[in-house]
């Protein structure tokens, strides 16, 4: 039949065409050719950048457009739960990933630290269970290396190793100083601030620590490069210190309510 012919024509042409492909290919220097499968590998790259780069993505699908960067607007602004995370026993108060993003630690009213091991697309899994302190666990810090982990409730501070659970060391603000917030200098270096408006400063190997008084400190962070220490407190206002001196900057930030729309 003439269908017959026409698919045989069309067979008989795509295998003639191989042989002048392969000659071509052949005379072709490899630095301008795509290795199998290369283009493929590439736009994959290209639309998990995109997805990499919209912090409010996180669809079940993958995002699909390269005519456009990927925008989570409208229907695209998370709104689907991936995971709920459940071992606590009590309400969780405070929640830190680790600085390569691999485990995710857990505090709890409940009186531990749950740390978590994180894969993308997969359940998280309990990998240890922290348990030793006598109340509630209102903050958890990583160690820029992630080999240690801080926790404090009220006034008691614990190092953890967070790949065997075993709880390396103690450290106490006075009966009255609960702390509010945990923070790391560098690896081995660390600072709680405290509702009794003081910031300690402390050492992994040692329970003394330096004292420097403030006013009361309801949170508090260290700039990437360890130099600058940042509080924050109930007069509204943003402190920022040197975080080896101690020495306060000469100006504070005070925090105001945003002004009201105008009306038209």
């Amino acid at each position: 039949s003439s269908s017959q012919a026409g698919a045989g024509a069309s067979g008989s042409e795509a295998a003639g065409r191989h042989p002048v492909l392969k000659m071509v290919l052949a005379t072709l220097p490899p630095a301008v050719l795509l290795p199998p499968n290369r283009l493929e590998t590439l736009v994959t790259q290209a639309l998990q950048f995109q997805m990499s780069k919209c912090v409010r993505y996180n669809r079940v699908e993958d995002w699909r457009d390269l005519l456009s960067d990927c925008r989570a607007e409208g229907p695209l602004v998370p709104q689907e739960t991936c995971f709920v995370l459940d071992a606590h026993k009590d309400e969780v108060w405070f929640t830190q990933f680790s600085h390569d993003g691999t485990r995710l630690a857990s505090a709890s009213a409940d009186k531990t630290v749950i740390v978590w091991g994180i894969v993308t697309g997969e359940q998280p899994r309990v990998q240890r269970i922290l348990a030793g302190h006598s109340d509630a666990i209102t903050c958890v810090a990583w160690s820029r290396n992630d080999r240690w982990l801080v926790s404090c409730a009220k006034e008691k501070i614990k190092l953890w190793n967070p790949d065997t659970g075993e709880e390396l060391r103690e450290f106490s603000h006075a009966d009255t100083d609960t702390v509010a917030s945990l923070a790391w200098l560098d690896n081995e270096r660390f600072v709680s601030g405290s509702c009794g408006k003081k910031i300690h400063r402390w050492r992994v190997d040692s329970e003394a620590a330096e004292t420097f008084g403030v006013e009361r400190v309801i949170d508090l962070a260290i700039s990437a490069d360890g130099a600058t220490l940042v509080t924050i407190s109930p007069d509204r206002r943003i402190r920022c210190f040197d975080a080896l001196t101690m020495r306060e900057h000469a100006s504070a930030i005070e925090a105001r309510p945003a002004a009201p729309p105008a009306e038209n």
